[in-house]
């Protein structure tokens, strides 16, 4: 395995700061782009896990900031401003390891998977959709469901849950995929980590280390990508 670091150029003069992981040799011609969620960065535990395991797998990840994060400020921006952010870097890299890696998954973490979302809502290419914890609804009120748009998503999807999860009550999601595969055909998996709080954080309790959560979490993704890929190009 091998980490590079870039700085990717998004808007018209900023640039954020990205990491690439590939892997010594590559097991499908697919690549990862993950995003980081509303309250941490590209270096959050669970992302820096799944990066590290999924390149030990044979799969090509990278992960990248928000402007925001670059900037120092708490607070997400706008989420046209996300979008634009995701778009710009996920251009880049398609075009900078275009022979090395033809197609790209998209996600990320909370936010960062939910914004991935609405760029395939919008007609984003991707070969599928990658949710580590997605903010299924507010904390303490999921009646209020952010789902509005996936409607518009056709791409496969892997969901990874955590059963302690307050962003997500794993019933509602349950539900809401259920009806959504009925009305739009679509393909979806949902993964559930026993424990898991919305960044996979389980308690000791269960005499699980959290790298040991992330393998695992690492090895659903690469599961789950090796059955999307049959029939991609080799590169």
């Amino acid at each position: 395995m091998k980490t590079q670091e870039a700085r990717v150029p998004v808007g018209e003069a900023d640039t954020v700061g990205a990491t690439i992981a590939f892997p010594s040799r590559s097991a499908i011609p697919v690549g990862v782009l993950l995003a980081h969620g509303a309250g941490n960065d590209r270096f959050a535990p669970v992302l820096v896990g799944v990066q590290q395991g999924l390149a030990q797998r044979g799969v090509t990840c990278a992960t990248f900031n928000f402007l925001y994060k670059e900037r120092g400020r708490r607070l997400p921006d706008p989420l046209p401003v996300l979008e634009d952010t995701y778009r710009d870097v996920l251009r880049w890299f398609r075009q900078r390891y275009a022979e090395r890696v033809p197609n790209w998954v998209i996600g990320g973490k909370s936010l960062g998977g939910r914004v991935a979302s609405h760029l395939v809502a919008e007609g984003e290419e991707a070969l599928g959709l990658v949710f580590l914890g997605y903010p299924l609804h507010p904390a303490g009120n999921p009646r209020q469901l952010r789902v509005e748009h996936w409607s518009g998503i056709a791409v496969p999807m892997l969901f990874v849950q955590g059963t302690r999860d307050p962003l997500c009550d794993l019933r509602t999601l349950e539900r809401v995929l259920r009806d959504f595969g009925e009305r739009n055909q679509a393909k979806f998996e949902l993964v559930v980590i026993d424990g898991g709080d919305h960044s996979f954080i389980v308690p000791r309790s269960l005499g699980r280390t959290q790298e040991e959560v992330y393998e695992e979490i690492a090895q659903h993704v690469a599961r789950w990508l090796h059955e999307l890929s049959p029939g991609l190009r080799q590169t």
